[in-house]
């Protein structure tokens, strides 16, 4: 199965900034790799939008999945909090979904997570008009890794082993979506 990763952010988009000065772009497209390299060994046939540090328009990210035939689309991003949110009390992993095709696959990488990432909170599976979900042909979700705002999570964001968590989460939510 081809399955699109789309690192969000990248080139002048940094995205979210820790508070140790790290760029969530750079997390985003640590993880995708990680991703990548794990659907492979799962059988799949992953490919990232972007795999440098580079502009990309969120239209083209879409563009780009529909293009190399794409059957799923991931696109991984890290939090931050919204205004009027305090992120002691909200943090955590969370999957966005826009498609009604798209919310079982939704559905089963927040299960992942919750599965995978015992260490993070639960932020909750949400419905949300993101630009990569919205335009895309195929069963797309966004993920919300953790709260790179956060200093605890900013640091699990960059250690290996946690990115490799991540990777199996979302692996396994692709898997039971597959096979039900």
């Amino acid at each position: 199965m081809v399955i699109a990763i789309d690192p969000g952010h990248g080139g002048a988009d940094n995205g979210a900034i820790g508070p140790h000065g790290t760029f969530e772009k750079d997390a985003n497209l640590a993880i995708a790799k990680i991703l990548q390299e794990t659907l492979e060994k799962a059988g799949a046939k992953p490919f990232l939008t972007r795999t440098i540090d580079g502009d990309l328009a969120l239209y083209e990210r879409a563009h780009i999945a529909w293009k190399n035939k794409a059957r799923l689309f991931v696109s991984v991003h890290c939090n931050s909090s919204g205004i009027g949110e305090n992120p002691l009390w909200t943090n955590g992993a969370s999957v966005y979904f826009y498609q009604p095709q798209s919310q079982a696959l939704a559905e089963a990488i927040h299960a992942g997570y919750r599965k995978h990432t015992p260490e993070l909170p639960d932020r909750g599976l949400f419905y949300a008009d993101f630009a990569v979900c919205r335009m895309t042909q195929m069963p797309a979700v966004l993920t919300e890794q953790a709260y790179i705002i956060l200093p605890s999570q900013e640091e699990l964001l960059f250690d290996p082993k946690f990115q490799r968590n991540l990777a199996n989460a979302i692996v396994n939510g692709i898997k039971t979506f597959i096979k039900p």
